[in-house]
């Protein structure tokens, strides 16, 4: 186990879980999975099909590779894994929805909010402040219904409460 040969390079590695979780986000906001199909696709060719900038996304998708995501090909070519093919839509238990929810500003931002839920014990559900748009998570996570049942828990306070 990597936690045991080398600690420090480990917890480093869960520090920085915070930019997988929004190359993710992006990603399956962004519908990549999808573009990608079976065959590989030039970043350059996924940026114009989503709007993004060419050399943004490039580095978005090598990124995503360098966690086994999406795998690198030559010629800035790009090609799903399989943990890529969990963000299809028309995967067995599709991933993408989730990953577009959770990663979501006001999702996001509540675990801004965790080191003072943690002092205070603050019970305010920072998760889906009064501005955030309304949303159905059952949309989002209707391929897992323990989550959609209980995303009311999803965001720092719950941690903080628990």
């Amino acid at each position: 186990m990597l936690a045991e040969q080398n600690p420090s390079a480990e917890l480093m590695r869960l520090a920085n879980g915070y930019q997988v979780s929004q190359a993710i986000y992006v990603a399956a906001t962004l519908g990549i999975a999808d573009l990608l199909g079976d065959e590989p696709r030039g970043s350059d060719d996924l940026a114009a099909r989503t709007g993004a900038n060419p050399g943004s996304l490039f580095h978005l998708l090598r990124a995503l590779a360098a966690v086994g995501v999406f795998r690198e090909e030559e010629n800035r070519c790009f090609s799903l894994t399989p943990m890529g093919h969990c963000f299809r839509a028309g995967a067995n238990r599709p991933a993408g929805p989730y990953a577009a929810f959770i990663g979501r500003p006001y999702q996001w931002s509540a675990w801004g909010d965790l080191l003072h839920g943690v002092r205070t014990g603050d019970q305010q559900d920072a998760s889906f402040p009064i501005d955030a748009p309304p949303v159905q998570p059952q949309r989002f996570l209707g391929s897992y219904p323990s989550l959609a049942r209980q995303h009311h828990r999803v965001g720092p306070c719950a941690v903080a409460r628990q």
